[in-house]
């Protein structure tokens, strides 16, 4: 659901702009941080609090939560109205945070050790599903009307809660309230407030200078991805100056897709690739591919933009199911608060990246993402340092 209610938005954000009355694409891009920021954050607290209450229905809230802000941004596109679009990306952003974390935690639960990095690999593979289902999907309806994308939308996420209810009927780990088996005393208060705290006190012995190294693993990858698709529609314009509108639509949706594909092919390639390379040497491989950002902007055709675009991605795939693998194996007893505290920092990376691009532009901001990964390699020997 992340990528999908993204890139749905990229390739339209010329007809956003034009709605809304805004002077710049980058403006637009600004509502992706109201989307992520939220959602980054308060993953701090909603992976630990999933630790503690019912797995499942932290779900179905975050769904709920989820889907009144899809109703909101389609209210701000009728009414034209930014700050509502912005609220509404904010109400999403909050809900997903009760989603994320808590799915990577259930996925820990039912996955056999034995198959977890290949079910790790599948994971990393879906997002690309959304790229291509969100980017397809506004490339279809901006031929004739692009307004309705963001009338069918809500209707996919109801199908997507269809089909985790079912995925978890069966299951009652998932279901059940941990909080009742593992408090000391079986007679205390199970407040809301005794729940917080407990919460805070998770989060307080979790948070290590280990698990913090990898998070921020996470946020340069997603920096870098996110850099991409966000920079793609006005690198394009400025690059392929005689292209008319719905051409660049078709390119950026035709990369999007194209990006998609690979991460699904890859993501179980690479999730593979586990029982062979070390988690720490899958991460440098990747971190080493996505360096090729650098020269991102002196491209002239469709092509190398779509090659390098293609590379990157496929470098993010060597990371992301050995960052999730290190994650949930940190600490079994705290799959959720771990896998809540390097979701925030990864998906941080993905917010971010809509006020650095508005604040620095292009080509500036390949500059920094370059510097991120080159920390990142760094950021991985330490990690090592500390495992020994």
């Amino acid at each position: 659901m992340g990528p999908f209610s993204t890139s749905i938005s990229i390739p339209i954000f010329e007809q956003l702009r034009v709605n809304f009355g805004l002077n710049s694409l980058a403006q637009v891009s600004v509502a992706i941080f109201f989307y992520m920021f939220p959602f980054a954050i308060f993953q701090l607290f909603t992976g630990s609090f999933s630790d503690i209450v019912s797995k499942k229905l932290v779900v179905i809230a975050g769904f709920t939560i989820f889907i009144i802000g899809q109703f909101t941004i389609l209210t701000s596109i009728i009414m034209k109205n930014f700050i509502l679009y912005l609220l509404g990306f904010l109400i999403q952003g909050l809900g997903y945070s009760f989603i994320n974390p808590t799915v990577l935690a259930i996925l820990g639960i039912l996955s056999p050790k034995s198959k977890r990095g290949l079910i790790m690999g599948i994971y990393t593979s879906v997002p690309g599903i959304g790229i291509i289902l969100g980017s397809n999907l506004s490339r279809f309806f901006a031929s004739f009307s692009w307004t309705l994308i963001f009338i069918i939308f809500p209707l996919i996420v109801i199908l997507f809660l269809i089909f985790f209810i079912i995925a978890t009927k069966k299951s009652q780990l998932v279901g059940q309230k941990p909080l009742e088996h593992n408090l000391e005393d079986p007679n205390k208060n199970h407040s809301y407030k005794n729940i917080f705290f407990t919460t805070l006190s998770q989060l307080k012995t979790s948070l290590n200078l280990k698990i913090i190294l990898i998070g921020l693993c996470g946020l340069f990858t997603f920096f870098t991805t996110i850099t991409i698709t966000n920079t793609i529609n006005e690198q394009l314009r400025i690059s392929l100056e005689s292209m008319e509108e719905l051409e660049i639509i078709s390119l950026v949706n035709l990369i999007l897709t194209f990006t998609g594909i690979i991460s699904i092919i890859m993501g179980p390639i690479t999730g593979v690739f586990l029982k062979r390379i070390k988690e720490f040497n899958m991460m440098v491989i990747g971190f080493a591919i996505m360096l090729l950002i650098i020269i991102f902007s002196v491209g002239n055709s469709v092509f190398y933009f779509l090659l390098i675009s293609t590379l990157i991605y496929i470098g993010s795939t060597f990371i992301w199911p050995a960052l999730f693998k290190i994650t949930i194996e940190i600490d079994p007893d705290k799959r959720g608060i771990n896998s809540g505290i390097t979701n925030m920092f990864r998906f941080l990376g993905y917010s971010l990246v809509g006020p650095f691009y508005a604040l620095l532009g292009i080509p500036i901001i390949y500059y920094l993402v370059f510097i991120f990964n080159l920390v990142a390699i760094i950021n991985i020997i330490l990690i090592k340092k500390l495992k020994k």
